[in-house]
């Protein structure tokens, strides 16, 4: 077995074991290992895994990498290890995007460092899978995203139509689909058989999930105009809404039976992805990131980074400070990850009104204004007496 099998007998499994569901255990690891090994020759194009080159001394990692670690895993041994890994990638593709870490962390478990880092390359780097998506402005990921939705508009009109109806942009949901490729989404028997297609058939297979998913969970979708709940169907968060174990491997499944013909050839795809550009971002898009990218580089002799400052309102949960958000509490004031709202961590609650993040209003993205000790007494006296 191979020397990841030291995390299997730690007890650093248990927190990254939430959706496990007793697929892998212990003691039927191996079969497990075998599998993932054979995603090392799933690529149409034959995969690269040559020794990695590793810098001496180390290189020092990020800010944001350090904090995605720390959400990750709890253990050094396997901080140590992730952020010498996205460190690496980091430099070397120029950018970064937590989808980085969710994907490395999984692999992680069953694959050595050099496996790892080929798959990376290979899925940032060919045009055959998601080349753009891991990047702070990730404009290839959002031009995807309206390819999805032209594709919706035309093998799912019903599923289109209800999230216009409902407020869902294109750009706000599929993040952890096609982004985080599903490591927080599904099972780890369904992510198993999602990895077993998307390396063979690459961001086509990304569509195919997509459109199976809403053809699983159309019914349910159609029955709700509550946004909120929407957004918990398409995380699959069963903290908001419930359903059954064997969503997730039907959704696979579904995703198999979707055909795309108006996109078989590259240079289908091609155009309809220069068309969906052109529509939505085009040439305002591009002004607008020149525009940026001139003010950050007059910034960069002049900035002072501040290693100890409060994150922006929206990047980070305001309960635990660790968690990437996922709702914006109304009683609360604050963003929320599930797993402090699972937990009714103080001083929020469950029962309190909320909204998908994304969709948080905004005056919520403002900064944030210290309260005095009598001011938040007072806070929190008005709090007490909401009827809920």
């Amino acid at each position: 077995m191979l020397k990841q099998s030291s995390y299997w007998d730690s007890e650093e499994h248990v927190p990254l074991m939430k959706l496990n569901k007793g697929f892998l255990k212990r003691e039927n690891l191996e079969p497990a290992f075998e599998r993932a090994m054979k995603w090392l020759e799933a690529f149409e194009e034959p995969l690269e895994v040559k020794a990695v080159d590793w810098p001496n001394p180390p290189q020092v990692p990020e800010r944001i990498i350090e904090k995605d670690v720390e959400r990750t895993f709890t253990a050094d041994e396997f901080r140590n290890r992730l952020s010498r890994t996205l460190t690496l990638l980091n430099n070397e593709f120029g950018d970064y995007h937590q989808g980085m870490s969710f994907l490395v962390s999984f692999l992680g478990l069953f694959l050595n460092d050099d496996q790892i880092i080929a798959i990376a390359r290979r899925l940032n780097h060919h045009k055959h899978f998601i080349p753009g998506y891991w990047r702070h402005e990730a404009v290839d990921f959002a031009r995807d995203t309206y390819v999805l939705n032209w594709l919706l508009s035309t093998h799912n009109p019903a599923i289109h139509n209800h999230l216009a109806k409902v407020g869902i942009m294109p750009t706000t949901y599929p993040q952890k689909w096609f982004v985080a490729l599903c490591v927080h989404v599904l099972t780890f028997e369904a992510l198993f058989a999602f990895y077993d297609r998307f390396f063979a058939r690459g961001v086509r297979f990304l569509f195919q999930f997509a459109l199976g998913f809403f053809k699983v969970l159309q019914e349910a979708i159609l029955k709700t105009e509550n946004t909120a709940i929407v957004y918990g169907y398409l995380r699959l968060d069963p903290t908001v809404v419930a359903f059954d174990d064997s969503i997730y491997m039907a959704i696979i499944e579904a995703a198999d039976t979707i055909e795309l013909p108006e996109i078989k050839q590259d240079e289908d795809l091609e155009a309809i992805r220069k068309k969906m550009y052109d529509t939505y971002f085009g040439a305002r898009f591009e002004e607008l990131s020149k525009r940026n990218a001139q003010a950050e580089a007059e910034e960069d002799s002049d900035f002072d980074f501040d290693e100890d400052a409060e994150a922006e309102p929206g990047t980070e949960c305001e309960i635990c400070n660790m968690m990437a958000p996922d709702y914006w509490c109304f009683e609360c004031r604050k963003f929320v990850c599930s797993m402090c709202n699972d937990k009714s961590r103080e001083p929020h609650k469950k029962t309190h009104k909320m909204v998908a993040a994304s969709s948080a209003p905004p005056e919520a993205f403002l900064p944030r204004t210290p309260v005095a000790d009598q001011d938040l007494e007072e806070v929190e006296e008005k709090l007490s007496k909401l009827d809920v």
